[in-house]
């Protein structure tokens, strides 16, 4: 596995990233998943020691900080602060697991650990529902939680959608990102208590999610012309001004080559040859999605063809898809389409 995605477990249709361990054509139980994706460990809190170079090799304890130590290779996944408390990769997804109640309508599709365990997450399925903006083209409700192991964020837990036949990800919460579906828990010793509230509020969520499905199916109902496609586009990444005069500037020129691929996917992109599809706001939303999954530029730092570039670009798109500019030119697309 590569150096971003630790380990991974995936069910059904390969992700787009192309990373991960098959189990199967369903998506499967917590029980299977943890194991199958590799998260069946634990992390603790110790203390934390320096090493004072001048003395005869005593070392020196470092008031308030504790190192994060993985139980199955004593890895140190981060260093955190007096008041941290760990969340147990199994207490996600008891979390999981219980937010839909006794019936446990959740199955889990991918999880899998980021950055050597520094990051994990869930993706479960909601079993009982699945949403067809347009006939043949479907969007299943999905979970997803994201938890560190570092210190660097809280447990985040929120809705997200994928369409079936591209596989693209983006947050499916009413008007885009509304964040009161958006859940998140501090690391402290109350941080249990809070998950059973957080439950409360996911789970009146998923009694809800038939709603969210008709914010994706007015974007099916809405027609989008060339001319409120290039409207579209300015308010999303810019207006293209041409120089007065000179060679065009390289700023221009990207911007130019970003707007010719994004109009070339909503005019003949992935899922466009369904009927209803183009030339609508969910076609557009889709030719966004496709862009960021698949031809977005990521900065890597390597040439291409140097060792190791193509699996660190699929690295770094998924990273960028979940937490980073593309998630949030996602998110502001669909504003955009949703409030047009």
């Amino acid at each position: 596995m590569s150096a971003e995605v630790e380990t991974m477990m995936y069910a059904g249709a390969t992700p787009w990233h192309g990373l991960g361990e098959y189990v199967g054509d369903t998506a499967v139980t917590a029980e299977e998943a943890i194991v199958a994706g590799g998260l069946d460990w634990e992390v603790g809190c110790q203390r934390l020691f320096a090493e004072y170079d001048r003395d005869d090799g005593n070392l020196i304890e470092i008031p308030n900080n504790f190192a994060v130590i993985r139980d199955t290779d004593k890895a140190v996944l981060g260093v955190v602060g007096k008041n941290y408390t760990p969340i147990q990769n199994s207490q996600c997804f008891e979390f999981m697991d219980e937010i839909t109640g006794p019936e446990r309508l959740v199955a889990y599709d991918t999880v899998g650990s980021l950055h050597g365990g520094k990051k994990i997450w869930l993706l479960a399925s909601l079993t009982n529902l699945t949403i067809a903006p347009v006939p043949g083209d479907e969007v299943q409700p999905y979970l997803c939680l994201i938890d560190s192991k570092d210190g660097s964020m809280s447990l985040t837990a929120f809705f997200t959608s994928v369409r079936v036949v591209c596989q693209n990800t983006a947050n499916m919460a009413l008007g885009a990102a509304d964040k009161n579906k958006m859940v998140k828990i501090r690391h402290t010793q109350s941080a249990m208590v809070k998950m059973g509230e957080a439950q409360r509020v996911l789970g009146l969520a998923v009694e809800k999610a038939e709603q969210y499905g008709e914010v994706l199916n007015s974007l099916a109902r809405k027609q989008v012309n060339t001319a409120g496609w290039n409207d579209f586009l300015d308010e999303l990444i810019g207006e293209l001004i041409i120089p007065d005069e000179g060679d065009p500037t390289r700023g221009y020129t990207r911007l130019l080559n970003r707007r010719e691929k994004l109009t070339e996917l909503f005019e003949s992109g992935v899922g466009t040859d369904i009927p209803g599809v183009r030339g609508t706001a969910w076609g557009a939303y889709n030719a966004i999605t496709e862009f960021t999954t698949h031809h977005n530029q990521i900065r890597l730092g390597i040439e291409p063809g140097a060792q190791g570039y193509d699996t660190k670009k699929t690295d770094r798109r998924l990273a960028s898809s979940w937490f980073g500019p593309s998630d949030k030119l996602n998110s502001k697309a669909l504003s955009l389409l949703v409030g047009a």
